[in-house]
């Protein structure tokens, strides 16, 4: 690895990781205590669940990428449809799901006086649910894998590397 890639590998993890550290983990941390925040988000666990439903039945997703519900709010069109957290959103009024920002673009173009009907998946089968247009009452998040969740992924299996190759150096 050349001077300019380390130091990029350097500047990169501190940008992404010094923020979010606590005075209990330093740089030599390992992995454990990020994997235990993760699970203490449960909103990250349920996404991690989806994608992973994603890459192994592809089919059940058609053209959408999805978009998860992490909570369903009180007293609104998706409460009272049945929606759960860990529902993944496939489709609402034909259209196949692709992002938040479309859903969001697709339920304010949609009168409330029009019927539509918003396609889920859940326990690995898609439930079809007919509403009205407009706001649904969920708040929602990304499956398909953003550039910084990648960006993260990519950080993290460098870091990986970079202490499997001082191990062995060490030996």
């Amino acid at each position: 690895m050349n001077r300019i890639d380390r130091l990029y590998r350097i500047l990169f993890a501190a940008l992404l990781w010094l923020p979010l550290a606590t005075p209990a983990q330093d740089a030599d941390a390992s992995a454990e205590p990020r994997a235990e925040a993760a699970a203490e988000d449960p909103a990250a666990v349920m996404l991690g669940v989806a994608r992973a439903l994603k890459e192994q039945q592809p089919a059940l997703f058609g053209d959408a990428e999805g978009v998860l519900v992490t909570e369903v709010l009180p007293d609104t069109q998706g409460a009272a449809a049945g929606l759960v957290p860990d529902d993944v959103l496939i489709g609402y009024d034909e259209a196949p799901l692709s992002s938040t920002e479309q859903l969001i673009e697709l339920t304010s173009k949609v009168g409330e006086d029009r019927s539509v009907v918003l396609r889920f998946l859940r326990d690995g089968r898609v439930r079809e649910v007919s509403i009205h247009g407009g706001r649904i009452g969920v708040a929602i998040r990304n499956v398909a894998q953003t550039v910084l969740d990648r960006m993260i992924e990519l950080n993290q299996a460098g870091q990986q590397a970079d202490d499997q190759a001082r191990y062995a150096e060490a030996l």
